[in-house]
């Protein structure tokens, strides 16, 4: 009796584990969520049943072929992601998916008030900690650049409410009687909104990348059958997507707008097709 009980016990976890493993769907919630809940349920149900708070933590618990689901609460999601290898990944047939429900992957930090330095009439400094790509934010919105040269003369140029690069600082020119340390001024600090390398039968839909120093979105390399839907990517230093080695990217019924030097870049063996997807430039090739 004890071993037929034993046997039966043995089988029920298995079968368990099998379909958790088939089946599993992970879901995040920025609001209501906490790490360490295990994610398997959209709410809170006692113990450790709930959801996860942060993607970063979906995406370790999920399992290849899984499913995230994220809760939009009108709140971005201040992350930077990383998919890789077989973790990241989905099967032929049967993708690795992130249904993003319109939420806002942001990956910008607050100017601390502190860093502001006054450099000339109304001109205000501050360094930021990673250098070579930039973007301002004030209010949620990006602030006008003004693309200046190497020289003082130029930076003493800039207008009112725009900002320019110089040195590894950022030089914004305030209105009269304008002090930015007392607004809510952001920058671009996270390099990359979604990195994804060595993955493969992925699937990621309804989803914002802004306020990246780089890429909103990367496949850096050996990247096979990704698949991307009603996305976003605008605001970013560098582009809105990046493709590089030989990845292979569909995207579709998508927005890549308004990054500072391209809508779409792509590198070596890469290829990237768009479906009915609006972009401000043509495709960018770099070595």
């Amino acid at each position: 009796m004890l071993h037929c009980f034993r046997m039966f016990l043995a089988t029920a976890i298995f079968l368990c584990t099998f379909t958790e493993c088939l089946c599993q769907v992970v879901y995040v919630n920025n609001i209501q969520g906490n790490d360490s809940l295990n994610g398997y349920s959209s709410e809170a149900l006692g113990g450790h049943s709930g959801p996860v708070r942060t993607i970063g933590r979906a995406l370790e618990r999920v399992r290849q072929g899984g499913t995230i689901v994220i809760a939009n609460n009108g709140v971005p999601y201040y992350e930077s992601l990383q998919m890789m290898g077989k973790n990241g990944s989905g099967f032929q047939g049967r993708p690795l998916r992130i249904i993003g429900n319109g939420v806002i992957i942001d990956g910008s930090k607050p100017v601390p008030p502190k860093a502001w330095r006054q450099r000339g009439v109304n001109l205000w400094s501050f360094r930021p900690r990673r250098k070579g790509f930039y973007q301002l934010i004030l209010n949620g919105e990006a602030v006008p650049e003004f693309v200046a040269s190497s020289t003082v003369k130029k930076l003493s140029e800039i207008p009112i409410h725009k900002w320019a690069a110089r040195k590894g600082e950022i030089f914004y020119r305030a209105d009269i009687g304008e002090f930015p340390f007392q607004n809510n001024f952001r920058f671009a600090c996270h390099r990359v909104g979604l990195t994804l390398y060595n993955v493969h039968d992925v699937e990621i839909k309804e989803m914002t990348f802004r306020y990246f120093q780089l890429d909103g979105v990367s496949a850096h390399s050996l990247c096979r059958h990704l698949k991307f839907s009603k996305i976003r990517s605008h605001g970013n230093g560098r582009s809105g997507f990046f493709a590089g080695g030989t990845s292979d990217v569909i995207i579709t019924g998508s927005q890549l707008k308004n990054n500072r030097k391209a809508s779409l870049l792509i590198r070596g063996l890469a290829v990237v097709k768009l479906q009915e997807a609006e972009t401000d430039s043509k495709p960018q090739f770099i070595k």
